[in-house]
């Protein structure tokens, strides 16, 4: 697996994690939906969107061993910020690709410049516990 790959991986898996932790904190939010939306732009740039309709709450008393986590995404990618609002909380984040990457498009191959973006998106259910 490559940097670009391994960086983003961990980066995605880390706000998936935090939108789950932190804005469904008491795991009775049944139907609660969690969005992920990527994006690889044609200058080569990923952008990823993690979304979740509940609202942040931060943890009532700090733990020393937690608490890193978009401290870590922002070393993962070149960018990112937080948006929270009355429909929830999103997280934006950017990574420039170190090497160019194809695009598989059934049996053609095409590269972000010919296909000016490719977009992916998938909503995860919540669990509930």
């Amino acid at each position: 697996m490559g940097e670009d790959e391994s960086s983003l991986q961990h980066a995605v898996v880390e706000l998936v994690t935090n939108s789950v932790e932190h804005a469904y904190p008491d795991k009775t939010s049944n139907g609660a939906t969690v969005s992920v939306r990527g994006r690889l732009a044609a200058d080569g740039v990923v952008h990823v969107e993690v979304g979740g309709q509940g609202r942040w709450l931060e943890q009532p008393q700090p733990d020393p061993f937690r608490g890193r986590g978009l401290t870590m995404v922002e070393l993962f990618t070149d960018r990112s910020e937080v948006e929270h609002g009355d429909s929830g909380t999103t997280v934006r984040t950017a990574r420039r690709l170190r090497r160019p990457v194809s695009i598989a498009e059934g049996s053609r191959t095409a590269t972000p410049v010919e296909r000016q973006e490719l977009v992916v998106e998938e909503t995860l259910d919540a669990p509930a516990v």
